[in-house]
């Protein structure tokens, strides 16, 4: 199965080449000032997204997270398949560091959080102001030519390229469905690979910006370090959680991530 660093990777796709990705979306938008994508001109300081992953053999990781792209914070949860039954994960980004909710596990963590350093710093600047207003005519020119079509006040911009543009270690034909509301503010990115032996899907919505979003520090009493022996408990023989832990705490580009997280 294909697997892809989540959350953190996913934002820093985003700031990257604006991946931040669109299952279709029926908004049309046509008032601004009540759209939960209303930012009136401004640079929006929280997002509330969801997102999915999936592949040819039909398992599909899904989850949510708000972003506060003002203190640098992410929260959400991520429903990943194990063999008959869904796992959700709790992922806390703050501080430069990553907690675990242990949730199932937690008689085996013997905390409520396990927490790690990010091995990169956790900028959401640059992605705030990205998808506010995304400077499409600055994009790749290895992106090709456009398709633009609108859906009322949704703009969609439809790219054909090969894979191997944007850094995927497998060639195959890619394509990249960008939808941005009446502002020109991002609501939804498409990514889809269609490979020799893997197709995937990726997709990411914006529910709502500005919103209310309270992140906060899990409190010390009740955090404990996630060491690499208590990762190997947890994760056991499991390789998407594996390959997601390890892809949270690394951050990177979509190219590096494609690298060193993406099989096709």
């Amino acid at each position: 199965m294909s697997r892809i660093r989540l959350l953190a990777a996913l934002v820093a796709a985003i700031a990257l080449i604006g991946t931040t990705g669109g299952i279709v979306i029926a908004a049309t938008d046509t008032n601004a000032g009540s759209s939960p994508y209303a930012l009136n001109g401004k640079v929006p300081e929280t997002a509330a997204m969801s997102f999915s992953i999936a592949n040819s053999d039909g398992a599909a990781i899904t989850g949510h997270m708000d972003v506060d792209m003002v203190r640098n914070r992410v929260d959400g949860e991520i429903d990943i398949p194990f063999i008959l039954v869904m796992a959700r994960i709790h992922i806390r980004e703050v501080n430069d560091k990553l907690y675990l909710g242990a949730g199932a596990f937690q008689s085996m963590a013997d905390a409520d959080w396990l927490a790690a350093p990010l091995n990169t710093n956790l900028d959401l600047t640059g992605l705030a102001l990205s998808m506010a207003k995304p400077e499409f005519d600055l994009m790749p020119k290895e992106l090709g030519a456009v398709e633009i079509t609108t859906e009322g006040d949704v703009t969609v911009r439809t790219y054909h390229l090969n894979s191997t543009a944007l850094g995927l270690p497998t060639s195959g034909d890619a394509t990249l469905v960008f939808r941005t509301a009446s502002e020109g503010q991002v609501i939804g990115l498409t990514v889809t690979i269609k490979a020799a032996n893997q197709d995937m899907k990726i997709s990411l919505n914006v529910d709502s910006y500005n919103g209310p979003v309270a992140i906060a520090v899990p409190k010390p009493s009740s955090v404990k370090p996630l060491t690499s022996d208590s990762l190997q408990q947890i994760v056991g023989g499991n390789d998407t959680l594996q390959q997601l832990l390890n892809g949270l705490m690394s951050g990177g580009s979509l190219s590096s991530l494609a690298q060193n997280q993406l099989t096709l």
